[in-house]
């Protein structure tokens, strides 16, 4: 768990210099390589012992292209349009997006731990936000 929140704190910033002139898909394509390599044994050993349904495989591709390929562009696009400070508060919202989700469409109860936690986020969010374009704009023109 520790690792993958050091990865994504860490990736809109490793995006961020590579865009800054080498080819930050080349990046990518390296993690999910490596990310494959990785998960090849564990994957291997799990095999079911028949060919899943049309429905899981779909579900399969649908998180392959969606959640991650259209995503990852998605990330690509929203650091070099706001940054990579303000990018990586996706990852910190998101769990907020997905609690009003699950009260929403699955009729999840909401407890005073989960309201406080939904405030902390969005604060938390606000001031990580307060005044980063304007420290952008000046980094900017002092790189320039």
């Amino acid at each position: 768990m520790l690792a993958a929140s050091v990865g994504y704190a860490m990736g809109p910033l490793i995006i961020q210099r590579h865009l800054d002139g080498l080819d930050a898909f080349g990046a990518l394509a390296a993690s999910l390589l490596i990310a494959s390599v990785v998960l090849l044994v564990p994957a291997a050993l799990v095999l079911p012992g028949q060919m899943p349904r049309v429905v899981t495989l779909a579900a399969i591709a649908t998180l392959g292209i969606v959640c991650t390929a259209m995503a990852m562009l998605l990330m690509f696009y929203l650091v070099s349009n706001a940054g990579a400070s303000r990018a990586s508060l996706i990852t910190y919202v998101n769990p907020a997006v997905a609690t009003l989700l699950g009260v929403w469409l699955l009729h999840e109860h909401l407890g005073l731990g989960g309201i406080t936690a939904f405030a902390l986020i969005l604060l938390g969010s606000w001031l990580a936000t307060r005044g980063a374009s304007k420290r952008n704009d000046r980094a900017h023109e002092a790189l320039t």
